[in-house]
């Protein structure tokens, strides 16, 4: 079964671009992927994925010490969505989780279902840690 989830970039204060993933969305494994990387990568899996499609999946491995990468499967055959408001419940209300990679490399996140309550800011996987 597939835990959906929304992946969302910030631009600027108030602008962002998003789109759906579909498999592994829950906060165990999408926060601390998305800390890993760095905001640019997360902009290229974002971005291409507007532009294929959707993404499938992605896993960020390790590849030495501070160096990660992504593995990520693209959806080719179906519809785009392009997604711009994380805070919207009518646009994010197919997903489970709802995650901002912000510009400073932060990561929010929240169950898609309690969207009007406390989103969970980290900057780091320890920090992510310690709250989770």
């Amino acid at each position: 079964m597939a835990t959906r989830s929304h992946i969302y970039i910030e631009h600027n204060e108030g602008l962002y671009t998003g789109t759906y993933c579909h498999y592994d969305g829950g906060p165990g494994n999408k926060a601390p992927a998305l800390l890993r990387l760095s905001y640019d990568s997360v902009y290229a899996i974002v971005v291409t994925a507007t532009a294929k499609g959707m993404i499938r999946n992605f896993n960020v491995l390790e590849n030495g010490p501070e160096l990660w990468y992504s593995e990520v499967e693209y959806f080719s055959d179906t519809d785009k969505e392009y997604l711009t408001n994380p805070y919207c419940i009518e646009n994010n209300k197919h997903v489970d989780y709802l995650y901002i990679k912000r510009k400073d490399g932060s990561v929010e996140f929240c169950n898609a279902y309690a969207i009007e309550e406390e989103w969970t800011k980290v900057s780091s996987l320890e920090e992510y840690f310690e709250k989770i």
